[in-house]
């Protein structure tokens, strides 16, 4: 009976034995995750509270990511030094969001270390652009990055008390090749963008109001102005509530004299 026994128990208990699994026996937890640090954010406060955190993406393979937020201000400096080098991390003690796909948290007792891994560092990783429309199917708090041309950008700046201060936020529609949306320009934003102009945006976050989605800039958003984007798709429902188009039936040309050296007509 013991002899017996022990033959049927010793398959399964080698089955068990040694097996390394990328989750940890405790549901939504990671022994250890070993990859690259992309697009590290700086230190911001959540918009219900007061508490600190800074994000960053973790390539984990080939092509493959995951966001990580991390609300130890403290720890960032290691991941800095990662981040500026572009050397592999090894971070033991990561929690897998219960609700967001490939989305982690950091907890506060969280090694960060030096590691090796067998993929190289892919550039690609930290650009991967979404569309319009796309970032209409993200998430509420999803982060993106996308390619677009501003059509529209409201002239004034609508102040905003938050936490006892005022801020300014300016609206603007944007638009590409599949869809257009509003995104929310906060201050040092606000003088980055023209109408008419295209940009890469980086690091937006999705936001919903009255039902409706749009985009926020926040302190890691980077705005660059890029070349002309081809195939803007302007028949769009929110395009069509906001452009008039209309027939040109006259120009006015008025025709003057001046000096070029004090300008006098």
């Amino acid at each position: 009976m013991d002899a017996t026994s022990s033959k049927n128990e010793s398959p399964s208990r080698k089955a068990g034995e040694g097996k390394k699994s990328f989750y940890s026996r405790k549901a939504g937890e990671d022994p250890h995750l070993k990859a690259y640090v992309h697009t590290l954010s700086p230190i911001q406060s959540s918009s219900k509270s007061n508490i600190k955190y800074f994000d960053f993406k973790l390539q984990t393979s080939d092509e493959g990511s995951v966001r990580m937020v991390c609300y130890s201000p403290e720890k960032r400096m290691k991941l800095q030094q990662h981040f500026k080098n572009k050397s592999p991390v090894k971070i033991q003690g990561t929690k897998r969001s219960k609700t967001k796909e490939n989305e982690y948290s950091i907890s506060k007792a969280a090694k960060i270390a030096p590691s090796t891994v067998a993929f190289s560092y892919n550039d690609i990783v930290a650009s991967q652009l979404s569309t319009v429309q796309e970032c209409f199917n993200a998430r509420h708090y999803d982060k993106v990055d996308m390619e677009a041309r501003v059509i529209l950008k409201s002239e004034k700046k609508q102040p905003v008390i938050y936490q006892g201060k005022t801020k300014y936020k300016v609206d603007c529609l944007i638009a590409d090749a599949t869809e257009s949306i509003k995104i929310a320009l906060w201050e040092d934003g606000i003088d980055k963008v023209s109408t008419s102009k295209n940009y890469r945006f980086r690091n937006l976050m999705v936001r919903i109001f009255d039902d409706n989605k749009y985009l926020n800039t926040n302190k890691g958003t980077i705005i660059e102005e890029i070349a002309d984007i081809d195939d803007i798709n302007l028949s769009s429902p929110t395009l069509k509530d906001n452009i008039v188009k209309a027939k040109c039936i006259g120009v006015e040309i008025k025709k003057s004299w001046s000096c070029l050296v004090c300008n006098c007509t």
